[in-house]
């Protein structure tokens, strides 16, 4: 019996905050509310185990607040510090004192009962979930056949609307063959009639130099309009640039000009697109690569392939609780800021460490893709207008804000800039073939120190601010996928700072670019041995089949 008192012990003083042998009512009812408050907080904050904390405060509240379970809680309390059952009770014991065979009953029970309520719950907790996930698998099913049938349809609408098109075409194409047939039978029949020709011809003449001007107008109208229906012909049948130059022969007739612009438009969105997909296998290994390293204001973290996370580089020690992710599984994306970290779950599911101020605003504005502003590679015409872009803006794959302007990646590597800030202007100008790009912000927060994007190739390319304090220099590798910048002050507010570039590369590798002090004799890259030594995935992410 002893042994099961052993496996169920608690600390109920501890837990209340109370003094040992404390039978004072009125102080373990404050301790309890007073605890019982601040549990309550943090658990609508999201921390799981502080519902653990409100068990074991109600829990201990049960048996304190009862005089004669507290006087046998007390009993066993005083017999266990002492090692011995045998040894004599304390000078000061609480009243209503019970013997050791009622209190071994009491605690039976009420372990018993506590035992088998852990059980229920848990039973209820797990057939909760086998039912939701039943469930989700159900709506998965059923999203996925709506998808495939409306796929099928449009398939069918798609092959119909292109049967039908052939078949005018055909039928286009038989007329004008009949009518050439017979133009040619005309023709025949005209050249044997060479006398009633010349007084044809002599009777035109006649008229068209005394034919009214409406009759000259309406004859120009109708050549325009057969123009233009041969121009549209051209269109429809994919002949795009036969078509413009068909339209621009009409000048200012009809909408003859915003045809040839829509067509140039459309053509530029074509050779765009087809550049695009050459671009987005390797533009989708980056972004997978980028969920997998973040660093915040003094620490690093790192996902792994098995789902969990690593944690690295805190210099001024575990301060907020920001590397506290040792027990963290199924994570699929990470980001660290300002003493916290940041994990989402393969669930949908945030977990969250550290110093969580600001944490509700975090918006993930550091994600390649935001479905918010972009829809079809356009943006919203409310951001547009924010940020004094041209909202025609088209096929953007990646877009965010820097230094008061907006910069986007075209799916075709083309980098883009709403903004005002000479320095982006200038140092993006002859960028190309970017899958991604991202800023490295200032240490005080107020703007950006540099623009880096990676190129197609492997490259690196940067736009430096000349205000910066640090001016990158990157080596010359391709086998760069993310660069992040820690920034460190002596003593957290103190008067000088420093900053070391850190490199993920291809194979899942940290390196480092700079080196800056605490003291003399100490530098950072000391304190980082165990980050060198990462190994986030196995081979290289361009490897066949890694994304997967």
């Amino acid at each position: 019996m002893q042994e099961q008192y052993e496996l169920h012990w608690k600390d109920y003083y501890k837990i209340l905050m109370l003094p040992k042998g404390c039978g004072d009512e009125a102080k373990i009812k404050s301790n309890y509310r007073s605890l019982m408050k601040m549990a309550h907080a943090d658990a609508n904050a999201g921390y799981a185990h502080e519902e653990d904390q409100a068990k074991d405060l109600n829990e201990a509240y049960d048996c304190l607040k009862d005089a004669d379970r507290r006087a046998a809680y007390w009993r066993y309390h005083q017999q266990r510090e002492a090692g011995s059952r045998q040894e004599e009770r304390s000078s000061q014991p609480p009243p209503n004192d019970v013997d050791d065979e009622a209190f071994r009953r009491a605690a039976d029970n009420y372990f018993r009962r506590q035992a088998e309520e852990t059980a229920r719950r848990a039973a209820q907790e797990a057939a909760r979930r086998a039912a939701d996930e039943a469930e989700r698998q159900r709506r998965e099913e059923e999203e996925r056949k709506q998808r495939e049938e409306e796929l099928r349809k449009a398939e069918e609408r798609r092959k119909a609307e292109e049967a039908r098109l052939a078949e005018e075409r055909r039928v286009e194409a038989e007329k004008r063959q009949a009518a050439k047939k017979a133009k040619q039978k005309n023709a025949l029949k005209i050249s044997g009639m060479a006398a009633a020709i010349a007084a044809i011809l002599v009777v035109a003449i006649v008229m068209v130099v005394t034919i009214p001007p409406k009759i000259a107008y309406e004859r120009q109208q109708r050549k325009l309009q057969e123009d233009y229906a041969e121009a549209q012909q051209l269109e429809a049948d994919g002949n795009l640039t036969q078509a413009i130059d068909a339209y621009k022969t009409l000048g200012d007739y009809s909408d003859a000009a915003q045809r040839v612009e829509d067509i140039r438009i459309q053509m530029e969105d074509m050779q765009v697109e087809l550049k695009g997909r050459e671009l987005q296998e390797k533009r989708n290994i980056l972004l997978e690569c980028h969920k997998r390293f973040s660093c915040g204001t003094y620490h690093i973290v790192g996902l792994k392939e098995d789902g969990t996370v690593l944690t690295g580089g805190n210099v001024f020690g575990n301060l907020k609780g920001q590397s506290n992710v040792s027990n963290w599984r199924d994570i699929v994306a990470i980001t660290a800021g300002h003493y916290y970290t940041l994990g989402l779950k393969n669930d949908g599911t945030v977990l969250v460490t550290g110093n969580s101020y600001g944490v509700d605003q975090f918006s993930w504005k550091k994600s390649i893709l935001d479905a918010s502003v972009i829809k079809d590679g356009q943006l919203t015409a409310t951001l547009a207008t924010s940020f004094g872009v041209n909202a025609d803006w088209r096929n953007i794959v990646q877009l965010y804000e820097v230094d008061g302007g907006l910069l986007a990646v075209r799916i075709d590597g083309a980098v883009l800039y709403g903004g005002n800030e000479k320095w982006i202007k200038d140092g993006i100008a002859t960028w190309s073939d970017i899958l991604v790009s991202e800023a490295i912000s200032s240490y005080s927060g107020y703007g950006a120190d540099a623009i880096y994007g990676i190129k197609a190739d492997g490259s690196v390319v940067v736009a430096m601010n000349p205000k910066a304090d640090d001016q990158i220099a990157i080596p010359e590798s391709k086998s760069i996928v993310r660069l992040n910048r820690l920034d460190v002050w002596r003593d957290g507010h103190g008067s000088w700072r420093d900053s070391i570039y850190l490199i993920l590369t291809s194979d899942g590798q940290v390196t480092f670019i700079g080196d800056y002090k605490f003291s003399d004799e100490k530098s950072f890259s000391d304190d980082l041995p165990e980050v060198a030594s990462w190994k986030l995935w196995q081979g290289s992410c361009y490897d066949p089949g890694w994304l997967k």
